[in-house]
């Protein structure tokens, strides 16, 4: 991209994806209500940021990614995401020592959701405590402890992520992706599509769904990435992000970084519907859920984007419009550099 340039043209991304992601599910604006009202009683930001927070949202990705949820999947759904967005806000502008505090607390709370939380401890281990008590309701256990297992090697990867930051770690795209698919969250989302399965263990580490869940967790990121691209160059924080990671490694100009990725998607969008084909028969009832769980993934990618151009965290107020032309218009740099966020967390 030139210096004079004050505009893009977003790659031309999803046009191969067979899932759509713009039923909203009928229970979103009940089970919004409901989780802004938990979330709020923690008291996590100060007013002004919680409002910021709340007005990108979050809640409707949950709405976009599981529009079949019954009632209470969709407020644990709704929670979850609140609680993951919340992470996030608090775990960008911490060092390695501050996100190590935060992965004990909240996966301490998961794992331990009938045990009270220590007097003084932060909110954020009630929190989680909470959420996991919710979702035993409406998961199976089989489920509910994968989704532990998943949340904590999230919270994990965001360890290493804010190491990273600390000490201006620059990754290579290889290293760059594995480290995304952790701090990403999206196998830990993509868990809740599972909220009434009983996929066994031996299924859900097959060879193939693993590929599977890799192959959407590789969607979302490398549409995020680019979606995300504008705000976080205006915040100074681009650096980790796909395009900059191209640009850097195999020494692209912007707009050839962003052709490079928009083959880049269609690759990945093209293997994950090859390796449809390539998974085994467990037979009728396991295949069911299989089947359930993959096109759950596929929902979810559709489900994102829908979310993306339709709240203002990426686009503003423009996010219909973009989505049709394409063209974003670049926001100027600030001249403080900090992490990209929904709200500011030091208000």
């Amino acid at each position: 991209m030139s210096s004079t340039a004050t505009q893009f043209l977003l790659p031309n991304l999803m046009s191969t994806w067979p899932w759509k992601g713009n039923k909203l599910n009928p229970f979103y604006e009940e089970a919004t209500a409901e989780s802004e009202a938990w979330f709020s009683s923690f008291k996590p930001f100060s007013p002004k940021a919680l409002e910021a927070f709340f007005g990108c949202r979050p809640s409707m990705l949950a709405g976009y990614a599981y529009p079949d949820f019954t009632r209470d999947q969709m407020r644990a759904a709704c929670d979850f995401i609140f609680l993951l967005f919340m992470i996030d806000e608090y775990s960008d502008v911490e060092d390695e020592a501050g996100a190590a505090r935060i992965r004990d607390i909240a996966t301490s709370g998961m794992k331990n959701p009938h045990d009270p939380r220590p007097d003084g401890e932060n909110f954020l281990g009630e929190m989680c405590r909470q959420y996991a008590l919710r979702s035993l309701e409406v998961s199976t256990p089989m489920t509910h402890n994968r989704f532990v297992k998943m949340f904590e090697d999230y919270t994990q990867a965001v360890v290493v992520e804010a190491r990273d930051r600390q000490f201006n770690v620059q990754r290579n795209l290889e290293d760059y992706m594995s480290l995304r698919r952790g701090t990403s969250a999206l196998r830990t989302v993509y868990t809740l599509t599972q909220f009434d399965l009983n996929i066994p263990d031996y299924v859900y580490n097959h060879e193939v769904i693993q590929k599977l869940q890799d192959g959407a967790v590789d969607m979302v990121i490398i549409c995020n990435d680019v979606w995300s691209y504008n705000v976080e160059q205006h915040h100074g924080n681009a650096g980790h992000n796909l395009i900059t990671i191209i640009m850097n490694e195999l020494a692209l100009s912007f707009e050839d970084s962003l052709l490079w990725i928009e083959n880049f998607e269609r690759e990945t969008a093209a293997s994950f519907i090859k390796n449809i084909e390539n998974v085994p028969s467990w037979g009728p009832e396991i295949d069911a859920q299989v089947n359930k769980f993959i096109n759950g993934m596929g929902t979810w990618v559709a489900g994102n984007e829908s979310w993306s151009f339709g709240c203002s965290r990426y686009f503003g107020s423009q996010g219909k419009e973009i989505a049709k032309s394409r063209v974003v218009t670049l926001l100027p740099k600030r001249m403080e550099t900090r992490v990209a966020s929904l709200v500011d967390v030091r208000e």
